[in-house]
C-alpha cells in the first residue's frame, strides 16, 4: 500500500491494483442513457480541476470512468447541480473536510458509499467523490 496525504485527508491505497481495476472497466458517466449522464459526459474535460486530476492520478483512477454521477436540477442560478464519486482499493488513516476548488468539490469517503463495480472485488469501500454546477449542453430538455 501506498500513502497519499492532503488537504487534511490521509489514506493508504493500492495504486496497482487500482489501475487494474479501472483498466477491466469500460466507462464511466457514458455508459448512461440518462439526460443528466448524456449533458454530464461531454463536458467531463472541463469538470475536473487539474489538483483533483493530479490526486485520481496518484491514485490510480481513471478520470474518465466515474463510478457514478448524478444530476438533481438546476440551482438559482440556472446551473446544473451535479456530483458522483471514484472507487478506489484503500482506507483511511485521517479524516478531513471537503475541498473546494471554485464550483467545484471533492472529498474522500469511506464505508458509505455504493457498491463499486465487480472489478474492485469485494472490498472496496473508498471513493473520492465530487459535486460542481454545469450549464446544460444537449438538446434534449433538462430536469429542472
Amino acid at each position: 500500500m501506498e500513502r497519499w496525504a492532503g488537504k487534511g485527508f490521509e489514506i493508504e491505497y493500492d495504486r496497482a491494483a487500482n489501475v487494474d481495476a479501472y483498466s477491466k472497466i469500460t466507462a464511466g458517466a457514458d455508459r448512461c442513457t440518462c439526460t443528466g449522464c448524456k449533458n454530464f459526459a461531454p463536458q467531463r474535460s472541463t469538470v475536473y480541476p487539474e489538483e483533483f486530476i493530479q490526486i485520481l492520478r496518484e491514485l490510480g483512477i481513471d478520470a474518465m470512468k466515474e463510478g457514478f454521477a448524478w444530476e438533481c436540477g438546476p440551482d438559482k442560478t440556472g446551473l446544473y447541480i451535479y456530483g458522483g464519486w471514484f472507487h478506489f482499493i484503500g482506507r483511511f488513516l485521517r479524516r478531513g473536510f471537503a475541498v473546494q476548488l471554485g464550483a467545484f468539490e471533492y472529498w474522500f469517503s469511506e464505508g458509505q458509499v455504493p457498491p463499486a463495480p465487480a472489478a474492485f472485488g469485494e472490498g472496496c469501500r473508498c471513493a473520492v467523490e465530487f459535486t460542481t454546477r454545469l450549464p446544460w449542453v444537449i438538446d434534449e430538455p433538462g430536469s429542472g
